[in-house]
């Protein structure tokens, strides 16, 4: 049973990165607690310390830098010592992180490389630190060894003991969970709708109670476990009892808007009273005993239940915040919730000279609101409960719509608070029973139940995994990104087109494309899909395409598509007019704005999975089509060049003592080894047509002021609906005394996303001119996930706005020359950006 053991599970989703270098292997479960210091232990990392004190392993630095080190304890173990398909690493992990992040890592290795990974970075660990730590991964058949250990990037001091790595067995779903009949079939409506309440209620569940964070590692399996079952109900009826049976105990689910009984109130034997309470009622006076009928939907008030009190009661209660994607926190997912017990007390209405004895006759109908007024009762030792169980929530009422009707949703309490209930025995009257119980003040069983056993939902081909990983992503986006109110998006109609299109999804490259579309919908530049098993596209002719002049232009040419020109316009591929098939690739393609989307789906039109030929139809302006057959060739080691701009050095010293600076290719060290050239320059060019790879903070070198960056704004959610408030970020960037005096142009277009905004804002705001065009319109942290069946995903987790707190999503970083390329520029080899750069430095300099 769900509520049983609920606060339990802790886990989250683990994010795919590269870990650092390991030991070679040792015997698993020796020394995970360093009684023997660091034998099959090691630890690595320039500038950090690692030392066993006090049998813990400890990483310590304190002097920062902008290299992207990182320290760690590390060990390997043989995967075949470990019998089973999920793993589980725990530690004991203290300290204190005062710049960058902490936590475990995990990789699982197989014969060509790393097969899963998990360093904790969608959940870093900062600021003080202490408390049992997690992380869980696949163990599949190819695995060879397993790697974890402990690390720390940035300045603080951090420990880990009591190390322990777990293997489960996870068994396949039966038949009847996978479903019969056609795996692929098309959901008809009813079977839609039976979906898309099923979501809603989870979606609830996950994202807006402090249930879902506890349910991180078995949320997915248990949707899943039921969602053949909730697809396939014929009725409204058989839907509500398919919903219950895969939420679990603990939550009240009823379609049709719940009708309150009228309030009664009748003498029994023996100076029992037998009430069903309603709005406003008076609770008896003398009445030894009351029989307090809550079955049905009848409505108890905190006061009612108060009135009956014989003295105070103290009770802990929880209450939780939605703190997702705050880094600064340690909260950069959306899998993060604060939780906080306290205490609160519930004091008698009024002085009674004796304790009224209860017994609350109890249903599945049983309102939230109810159970919560009820519980000082119980904890009183006043009141018992006849027929369901009670997990008394931390919130009111949740209503999730559903359909026509509406749901309530009772989330059982996070610090484990369940009311149990004596069984109704068969055939008994219910009221009979209930006055046997006010004659035996027995204490009820307890209750009993677990979780159904933990399923391998691995498999993307089994259709409830399909539909499950679509309702994850939509509810995750539905509930936790921040643009809504700017970008208003038809949630409803998203989800019904992903379920629809998966449903029918005949592999795992087909469910990416049907799940791509959740993130067009919203216009998140961020969003992105990423499935094991869904192909790649590692070949493409020797050319380079761009957006030019409102058509699809050969941009650059290399020396295996003879007949191919720069500046010739693309007319068709393989047999298709080339608008047809851009017209696919954009409803595939998220992005903030069109310009970004048509860039990254002009770069994607020609890439192909295997290797062939691809056919085209091309031609200069005013002249006949050239039908070309050109080879496909690999991306790596290709003559292909990377842009679709004609080539320079990445530092290019120019004529009249103008450098040039490719930001998207010059990594830091390079770019601090030129400060000195540029710095004696007589004009700097740098440009900003892609992402940068230098530090920001290397960059701001480059600054002629300090000056604010943009504002990160992260949301603060607290149950259904919009975020509460946001918690406002930023920081000042540039040269604290001397600032960069050269004259300085940067030029950017729709490549610049993401934190290369954050660079043009810093440019724009100091003075320096921006030539090209807008950037992308998509700024803010990368906030990762993962659905049923290894299907990862990102979006944009934070809301940006500029400093003075105008609108950045969907517009960019405008240009103060605005300036775009033509087909004759293309064909004539001209970079026409840089040439305007070059014209504004020497209006500058008075040339």
């Amino acid at each position: 049973m769900l509520a049983f053991l609920l606060f339990a599970c802790t886990s989250l989703p683990a994010e795919t990165q590269s870990g650092p270098v390991v030991q070679p292997l040792s015997p698993l479960g020796t020394n995970m607690d360093f009684a023997e210091g660091e034998r099959y232990w090691g630890g690595r990392g320039d500038g950090y310390k690692h030392f066993v004190d006090g049998g813990a392993a400890v990483l310590e630095r304190i002097a920062w830098s902008d290299a992207q080190t990182f320290g760690t304890w590390s060990r390997c173990v043989d995967a075949k010592a470990l019998d089973g398909a999920r793993l589980t690493l725990s530690a004991q992990v203290n300290g204190w992180v005062a710049r960058g992040r902490a936590g475990l890592w995990m990789r699982v290795d197989g014969p060509d490389g790393s097969l899963a990974f998990d360093n904790m970075s969608d959940r870093p660990l900062m600021g003080a630190i202490d408390g049992k730590q997690q992380v869980s991964l696949r163990l599949s058949d190819q695995a060879q060894r397993v790697c974890f250990g402990l690390l720390l990037r940035g300045i603080g001091r951090i420990s880990m003991d009591d190390v322990e790595l777990k293997a489960i067995e996870l068994a396949p779903p039966s038949a009847e969970q996978l479903g019969a009949g056609d795996p692929l079939a098309p959901l008809t409506p009813r079977k839609l709708d039976n979906l898309v309440a099923s979501a809603r209620l989870w979606g609830t569940i996950q994202w807006d109670t402090a249930a879902g964070p506890l349910l991180a590692e078995r949320f997915d399996d248990l949707m899943l476990q039921g969602l053949v079952a909730v697809e396939q109900a014929q009725d409204d009826a058989a839907l509500v009892d398919a919903l219950r049976a895969q939420v679990g105990p603990g939550t009240v689910v009823d379609l049709a808007p719940p009708s309150a009984p009228p309030a009664q109130q009748q003498s029994l034997a023996d100076g029992v009273v037998y009430l069903v309470p309603g709005p406003g009622q008076a609770m008896p006076e003398g009445e030894e005993g009351i029989v307090l009928d809550l079955r049905g939907g009848a409505i108890l008030s905190q006061a009612q239940a108060a009135d009956l009190l014989a003295e105070k009661v103290s009770m802990s209660w929880a209450h939780f915040r939605r703190l997702g994607f705050q880094e600064g926190l340690g909260h950069n997912s959306v899998y993060r919730t604060t939780i906080e017990e306290r205490k609160t007390e519930q004091r008698p209405t009024r002085h009674r000279s004796k304790a009224v004895e209860v017994v609350a006759l109890t249903d599945e109908r049983t309102r939230p609101s109810a159970a919560g007024a009820l519980r000082a009762l119980v904890e009183a030792g006043q009141a018992r409960l006849l027929g369901s169980p009670l997990f008394p929530g931390l919130e009111p009422d949740i209503q999730v719509e559903l359909l026509n009707g509406r749901v309530f949703a009772l989330i059982p309490n996070v610090l484990g608070t369940v009311m149990p209930a004596y069984p109704l025995a068969e055939g008994a009257d219910p009221i009979d029973q209930a006055l046997a119980l006010l004659a035996d003040p027995a204490p009820p069983p307890p209750p009993t139940g677990e979780f159904p056993p933990e399923l391998d939902w691995w498999n993307i081909d089994w259709r409830p995994v399909r539909l499950g990983a679509a309702i994850h992503i939509e509810q995750a986006m539905e509930h936790s990104w921040p643009y809504q109110d700017i970008v208003p998006v038809d949630w409803d109609a998203t989800l019904r087109e992903a379920l629809g299109a998966v449903a029918e999804a005949g592999d795992p490259a087909a469910v990416k494309v049907a799940l791509e579309p959740i993130f067009v919908h919203a216009g998140d530049g961020h969003g992105r899909i990423m499935l094991d098993g869904a192909p790649r596209k590692p070949y493409t002719p020797d050319l380079v395409l761009a957006w030019v002049e409102d058509q699809v232009v050969v941009a650059t040419v290399a020396d295996l598509a003879p007949g191919a020109e720069p500046g010739m316009v693309l007319s068709q591929i393989d047999g298709q007019p080339v608008d047809t098939v851009l017209s696919n690739a954009l409803s595939h393609q998220s992005g903030a704005t069109l310009a970004s989307r048509r860039y990254r789906a002009v770069e994607d039109l020609l890439r192909r999975e295997q290797p062939g030929r691809v056919q085209l139809a091309m031609a200069h302006p005013g002249q006949a089509p050239v039908d070309l057959s050109l080879p496909l060739l690999p991306t790596t080691g290709s003559a292909v060049p990377l842009s679709d701009l004609p080539e320079r050095p990445e530092v290019d010293h120019l004529d009249d003592g103008v450098i040039y600076v490719d930001l998207d290719r010059v990594k830091g060290e390079t770019l601090t080894a030129a400060l000195p050239d540029l710095r004696a320059a007589s004009g700097v060019v740098l440009d900003l047509r892609g992402y940068p790879r230098a530090p920001i903070d290397t960059i701001a070198k480059l600054l002629p002021k300090r000056v604010d960056s943009q504002r990160f704004d992260t949301p603060v959610w607290i149950g259904p609906g919009g975020p509460a408030s946001w918690v406002e970020g930023g920081w000042r960037a540039g040269p604290r005394l001397m600032g960069f005096d050269v004259p300085t142009v940067v030029i950017t277009d729709a490549r610049a996303v993401s934190a290369a905004e954050t660079v043009l804002s810093l440019f724009r705001d100091a003075g320096v001119p921006i030539v090209g065009q807008p950037s992308a319109g998509t700024n803010g942290n990368v906030t990762r996930g993962r659905a049923p069946g290894g299907v990862q995903f990102v979006f944009t987790g934070m809301r940006t706005t500029n400093h003075d707190g105008s609108r950045h999503h969907g517009i960019g970083v405008l240009p103060t020359v605005p300036v775009a390329r033509t087909i004759a520029g293309v064909r004539a080899g001209q970079d026409e950006a840089l040439d305007a750069a070059l014209e504004l430095l020497r209006k500058t300099q008075g040339g």
